[in-house]
């Protein structure tokens, strides 16, 4: 009897030693949201509206990303409309631009446009390379828009390179999601959306072991590759009534997976 007892006993200070552990393997659940090309007409608004119903009555989903082209054109009455109907969004947001959006030269460049998401959202940008931390994960947004002289390849300057370089760094024992608007990976051969220069990009991915996925829209296809132990996904278009829904799960060792679905609205 006493031998049982003695067993019992252990056995509970495993569980109670177990459990703690055991809650903190939660998953951390987001919505990456690309290319919605909001114009504000009826059928944009009603699409952009079918979306944010979807997101507000997932549970799961604890914030959201839009990763670029969230306008259809560079229009600060446009970008304002957008951004007031994005805070009808239960969970916090987060903001990348795109090529179709930042213009310089028709009165929205890249400091006009952080003018308006400082004043009608609930983000506080200096710069659209930023890091936001969510459940010990390192979120980190990387601009690649031209602003003077726009086009549909995107470009990583050296500056942003350098920056994303050192924040690799600084959280070098982090796992770290990248979110973009231009995928590292090429469309197709010579296409015109390709990125410009990709390599000097990829040589600092490679510096690095603690970069867990990359996250991108622009081409408006879903694509997935795995390359090198890091997950590279593309996702479509959100103005075609779909958005991704990805799970990050704690695995042994500090390290996470990803899984993801499309979810149509």
């Amino acid at each position: 009897m006493k031998h049982l007892l003695k067993q019992l006993c252990i056995l509970l200070m495993l569980i109670l030693l177990v459990l703690p552990v055991q809650a903190k393997q939660k998953n951390t659940v987001f919505a990456q949201v690309t290319d919605l090309h909001f114009d504000a007409s009826e059928n944009s608004i009603s699409n952009y509206k079918n979306l944010i119903h979807s997101i507000n009555n997932d549970k799961q989903i604890k914030f959201v990303v839009f990763t670029g082209d969230n306008i259809d054109k560079p229009s600060p009455e446009l970008l304002k409309v957008f951004l007031k109907i994005a805070n009808r969004i239960k969970v916090p947001y987060y903001i990348q631009i795109g090529d179709s959006e930042c213009f310089k030269s028709v009165g929205l460049s890249k400091k006009e446009y952080m003018k308006y998401v400082n004043r009608y959202s609930s983000q506080h940008l200096k710069s659209f390379n930023y890091v936001v931390k969510k459940d010990n994960i390192i979120f980190i947004f990387v601009d690649g828009t031209k602003e003077v002289i726009p086009s549909p390849n995107g470009y990583y300057k050296d500056e942003t390179l350098n920056w994303l370089d050192k924040m690799l760094t600084k959280y070098e024992k982090e796992n770290v999601i990248i979110l973009q608007h231009y995928p590292l990976s090429d469309v197709s051969e010579n296409s015109l959306q390709n990125l410009y220069k990709p390599q000097s990009y990829k040589d600092v991915i490679a510096k690095h072991k603690n970069i867990v996925a990359v996250f991108a829209g622009h081409y408006h296809i879903n694509r997935e590759e795995l390359i090198d132990n890091v997950m590279y996904l593309t996702t479509d278009a959100a103005r075609g009534g779909t958005y991704r829904k990805i799970f990050l799960t704690p695995v042994e060792n500090n390290k996470i997976e990803v899984y993801s679905q499309n979810i149509n609205f």
